[in-house]
């Protein structure tokens, strides 16, 4: 009888421990998460999706799995935020969309290292953000590339001669044309090369890396060598999908991501950096240098113009964002 009660009383304990202790064993069963990339998937720009997609699946055993569903092809570039945050797609790799949060555009102003941006805070505000719009910010898909005015054929050798030129906008670079006194003009990814070369357009403000992935280096003669905004590439998770993964695989794949931000990706983009400007240079384009006074005119103003745009859409955190970048 007393065995028996002894027997019962260390059941009982095993059963309470197991529910008491965290679970070291590994989860169980298969996820596929299926994405879409803003430039079709044999561009260098979505390297970093193919990167993230081989190291998860190693990690994980396989246990987790990307889905590398395409690029525009599959969505246009322009509908993929909405479709991460409704579910359409599980993840997207794309430039951060005011649409979905109008604090997207800061991350752009930023002149950190990701690392530093994990550190400082403005990594995890910019998440809490994010869940909001129920998708889960997941980190940067590019870095070190600066944004800069690129022109056809119009040499500029003060600030004022930019006001009047037709320049390729964006929702990034809207504000900024508009703030220069330019004319705005839209003109699809694609078709920038031929509006260029047919002068649709004097010019276009847009990545060093456009040189080389869109062939502005035959068609553009001049870049204004005042370094603008910088690489706003994102890694962006449905939230129902990220809130299903266990938090092992969460972590492992916040884990990864941070460490292709500061090795991988940023060896991938410095390398595209200088391979794009050296096309430049051997294309003959020519580097403008504004008076002192102009160029740190004209870097304030890009500043600014984001600033103004995000705080007045934003008035509790974008004061918040300024503050920590400005650190």
């Amino acid at each position: 009888m007393a065995a028996k009660k002894w027997i019962v009383c260390v059941s009982t304990v095993v059963l309470l421990l197991s529910f008491g202790l965290p679970s070291c064993a590994e989860p169980t069963g298969s996820t596929t998460l299926r994405m879409v990339t803003f430039q079709p998937t044999k561009s260098t720009a979505t390297r970093a999706a193919f990167l993230l997609s081989k190291k998860i699946q190693e990690r994980s055993g396989g246990k987790v799995k990307i889905e590398l569903v395409g690029g525009p092809e599959a969505l246009p570039g322009r509908d993929q935020p909405s479709a991460v945050r409704s579910g359409v797609f599980d993840m997207i790799l794309s430039p951060a969309d005011a649409s979905l949060i109008p604090e997207a555009l800061c991350l752009m102003l930023s002149d950190q290292t990701p690392a530093q941006e994990r550190q400082n805070g403005f990594y995890d505000l910019m998440a809490e953000i994010y869940r909001k719009q129920n998708v889960f910010y997941l980190g940067r898909a590019a870095v070190d590339i600066q944004f800069h005015i690129m022109l056809a054929k119009n040499r500029v050798n003060k600030l004022e001669d930019l006001a009047g030129l037709k320049l390729r906008a964006s929702g990034t670079t809207l504000p900024l044309i508009k703030a220069l006194g330019a004319a705005p003009v839209s003109v699809p990814l694609p078709h920038l090369f031929t509006a260029m070369e047919r002068g649709v357009i004097d010019g276009t403000i847009n990545p060093e890396t456009a040189f080389k992935s869109w062939g502005l280096a035959s068609v553009a003669k001049y870049m204004v060598n005042v370094p603008l905004y910088g690489q706003n590439l994102v890694i962006l998770v449905n939230l129902d999908s990220w809130n299903k993964l266990p938090p092992e695989y969460q972590k492992m794949m916040k884990d990864i991501m941070a460490g292709l931000e500061n090795n991988e990706i940023a060896e991938i983009y410095a390398r595209r950096k200088k391979g794009a400007l050296k096309i430049a240079v051997d294309k003959g384009v020519q580097f403008i240098e504004l008076p002192a006074a102009d160029a740190k005119r004209l870097a304030d103003l890009a500043d600014e113009v984001i600033w103004e745009e995000v705080i007045k859409k934003s008035p509790d955190y974008g004061p918040q964002l300024r503050k920590i970048l400005a650190k």
